[in-house]
């Protein structure tokens, strides 16, 4: 396992706990962007729907634990298009 080095949050500031993120089969991570304007119904409609706005993660990165603000922050690598 690689060693990582401190993180601090982006939002609040304090260190971060660095971890692994382990998506089961079948459910792997998407990001859905929020569009300015857009209605919650239609963002809803793109996520259940699906949308070519979407971001998919194919490698995940690291995962990361904020214990102040009880955050957790994921990186992902975009799969190529």
């Amino acid at each position: 396992m690689e060693e990582r080095k401190a993180l601090r949050c982006p939002l609040c500031g304090a260190e971060m706990t660095g971890g692994d993120v382990v998506c089961k089969t079948g459910a792997g991570p998407t990001l859905y962007p929020r569009v300015e304007g857009e209605s919650e119904g239609k963002h809803f409609r793109k996520m259940f729907f699906g949308s070519r706005d979407a971001i998919s993660a194919p490698e995940l990165e690291s995962g990361w634990y904020c214990p102040a603000c009880d955050r957790v922050l994921v990186l992902w690598k975009r799969r190529e298009k």
